[in-house]
Formats: C-alpha cells, structure tokens, sequence
C-alpha cells in the first residue's frame, strides 16, 4: 500500500435520486487530488465530508491506483473497492441451495424409471 497527500478538489452535496425516483437520501461526494496528479470521486460519509472543505489536505493510502482510506484530521473515510464482492457471493450460494435440491431430485426421478423399466435377467437358464 502506498501512501501519498491529497487535496479536496470539490466538495458538493448530491441529494437524492441515485436508485430509486423516490428516494430522499442525501449523498456526500468530494473529490480529491493526489501527489500524481489524478482525481478521484468518493462517496463519502457526513462527518466526513463537513471536514473536506475544498483546500484541505489530508493523508490517502491507495493500493494499485484505487484509495482505499482517506483521512482528513482525525476523521478516517475507508473506501472498499470489493465492495460488489459480497452481493455476487450470496448470489452464487443461493442459486446452489436452489439448484442442487432440484438435481437431486430430477436425478432420482431418472434413477426411479431407469430402475422400473431395465430388462430384468433370467436367473435359471
């Protein structure tokens, strides 16, 4: 992990309509600058991002171009850049617990007429 400076670049609020129409959810967002001169979005937290004014600097680690903690002061802002991880794991696990009750069955249907209709062999001859 490598650690460098930053700088808040801008800082505005964006209220609302991110998933739902409906929705009435405040997200914060500021963007940063960091030592090599790139510039990164983060969806950041409220008390957070009352202390990232535009200006301020602050401390990132980042690991292989992406930050993965920001502090600004004593405030800390961790971002997960696996985040889409867990949802698709809990995905992959539900479809096996629905689909293999389903092989089992539809396997010993086929094992059940398989059975039922083999020719049956003659023991005397």
């Amino acid at each position: 992990m490598a650690r460098s400076d930053v700088r808040v670049v801008h800082a505005p609020v964006l209220a609302g309509l991110r998933m739902a129409a409906a929705s009435e959810t405040t997200h914060y967002e500021i963007t940063v600058r960091t030592a090599d001169g790139r510039h990164h979005k983060l969806e950041v937290e409220q008390d957070f991002y009352k202390v990232a004014k535009p200006g301020t600097v602050g401390t990132a680690e980042s690991w292989h171009g992406r930050l993965l903690r920001l502090r600004i002061g004593s405030h800390v802002d961790y971002q997960y850049p696996f985040r889409w991880v867990i949802p698709y794991l809990i995905i992959i696990v539900g479809a096996g617990v629905l689909v293999y009750p389903m092989y089992r069955l539809i396997r010993s249907v086929y094992d059940a007429i398989r059975w039922r209709y083999r020719p049956v062999r003659r023991l005397c001859r």
